[in-house]
């Protein structure tokens, strides 16, 4: 290791640490991600629901709904 490799004495091997503020972005961004998909929900479910008075099939749209948001969030996640 070389001193670029070293930080107030605290080494970084083998890129297995990463900086606090690194992580704070990406959280951030990975929160804002996961924000905009619930968010975009009752605009894509409530036309389907508008006629809706069987509480079961209403239950039904809404967990199709989220388990398809967060499949996606979840595959964007295995992505990278």
């Amino acid at each position: 290791m070389n001193v670029d490799d070293s930080k107030d004495g605290i080494e970084w091997p083998l890129g297995k640490l990463i900086p606090a503020d690194e992580v704070k972005s990406a959280m951030f961004a990975k929160g804002r991600i996961i924000r905009d998909g619930i968010l975009n929900i009752p605009d894509r479910i409530a036309p389907l629901l508008i006629n809706k008075s069987d509480a079961s099939e209403i239950h039904g749209i809404l967990m199709c709904e989220l388990r398809d948001v967060l499949t996606e969030l979840s595959m964007d996640e295995q992505d990278g």
